[in-house]
């Protein structure tokens, strides 16, 4: 049996609990396919989760993005971070999701990924389907 730390995200209540350096950097985020999180983007999710993801730091890690009502949607990093900046032109509130952290066998298998963001999902997915929903092309 896999076993996968889940985290489920505590979420800020508005943008403007946020430090104004993310907020400044928005536009640096998103704005490629990249599997991996730059700078901006890592410093955002750890802010974003961090009272969930205990010692996992998203520097330099490959994140996955799964969203749909039933999780059955793999998103780009592209989507969710596009989100994002609409959610704080609108001034709504930061997207809610679940944090999926790997161990190194899951990695093996989701294909090279460190962790995954599931978002508006009415679900909690288990692991494996998260891990075969990463493997898709």
């Amino acid at each position: 049996m896999l076993s996968c730390v889940t985290y489920s995200f505590g979420q800020i209540p508005s943008f403007t609990d946020l430090p104004q350096i993310l907020l400044d950097n928005l536009g640096e985020m998103g704005n490629n396919d990249s599997l991996w999180l730059n700078y901006h983007e890592s410093l955002y999710l750890n802010f974003i989760f961090e009272n969930s993801r205990k010692d996992f730091d998203f520097s330099k890690k490959k994140i996955g993005f799964i969203s749909g009502s039933s999780g059955c949607v793999k998103r780009k990093k592209r989507d969710y971070f596009k989100q994002e900046k609409d959610r704080y032109i609108h001034n709504y509130k930061p997207t809610g999701g679940m944090l999926y952290v790997f161990d190194e066998e899951q990695k093996k298998k989701a294909g090279g990924y460190d962790a995954a963001i599931v978002y508006w999902c009415k679900f909690v997915l288990p692991v494996d389907k998260v891990i075969r929903k990463l493997r898709e092309k």
